[in-house]
């Protein structure tokens, strides 16, 4: 694993270092870990590091800063690493869960809390990289978030699955069934024969009009079936975040 410790005391940096390393070899895992003095320095580093260790507190640019950066970054769609804060005043730390921050450590504490904030911090790893699929495009691979797609729609010439993102459509060879089973777990609902919608990304729907409208303008055709039941989808997937797969 690719690690970064960004924090502007040299000898807390060491410190820290030396305990994260002795932990990683116990664990009989392979690390590579990058120290930091300041916010400007890691956001400069041309590295892709999987976990960074934040101190919120630091000359030039601290890590509020570096929370905000990597927050827009994924918000537009990058890769970012897990963030964990490291901090003296763990008051502080509330603000960085508003900026995408995935937990933190106080330094005080720190050798007795490390060994189970690491272990959350790889099942969240796990997770994510189950967050995206890969398709084939063009001349090579590409990988694509299940956050990206708004919808899944069967090809009208029956042949394989187009997934529509808001930049551009793709085609991949695979039947609805296994798809189905694939985006168990995850905010997607099977609005007719057809389409599987992303919730995330419905913008409103008539049954009337047997239409999903989806944020980029687009639409999913609704069949009278699953109209209510996606209003109650909708509505347990905007209360609670929980995802139902559904027809």
């Amino acid at each position: 694993m690719r690690i970064a410790i960004c924090d502007d005391d040299e000898v807390f940096r060491d410190d820290f270092k030396g305990l994260l390393i002795r932990m990683l070899l116990d664990f009989g895992e392979e690390c590579d870990v990058h120290e930091f003095a300041n916010g400007r320095e890691l956001l400069a580093s041309r590295e892709r590091f999987e976990l960074v260790y934040l101190d919120i507190e630091m000359d030039e640019i601290d890590g509020r800063r570096v929370a905000k950066f990597y927050q827009k970054k994924r918000n537009d769609g990058g890769e970012v690493p897990i963030v964990v804060f490291t901090t003296v005043h763990p008051e502080y730390s509330y603000e960085g869960y508003e900026h995408g921050v995935f937990r933190y450590l106080t330094k005080s504490i720190l050798a007795n809390k490390l060994e189970e904030s690491y272990l959350s911090t790889k099942e969240e790893l796990a997770r994510l990289k189950g967050e995206e699929f890969t398709v084939l495009y063009r001349d090579g691979e590409k990988k694509i978030r299940y956050g990206d797609v708004l919808y899944f729609r069967s090809n009208p010439d029956g042949r394989g699955i187009v997934i529509h993102t808001r930049d551009e459509d793709y085609l991949v060879k695979k039947t609805f069934k296994v798809l189905e089973k694939e985006l168990r777990g995850r905010s997607f609902f099977k609005v007719n024969i057809s389409y599987i919608v992303n919730l995330k990304h419905v913008d409103n729907y008539s049954g009337k009009m047997g239409k999903v409208y989806m944020d980029d303008g687009s639409e999913a055709e609704l069949s009278q079936k699953a109209t209510k039941s996606l209003g109650l989808a909708m509505h347990q997937y905007l209360k609670e975040g929980v995802p139902v797969l559904a027809d």
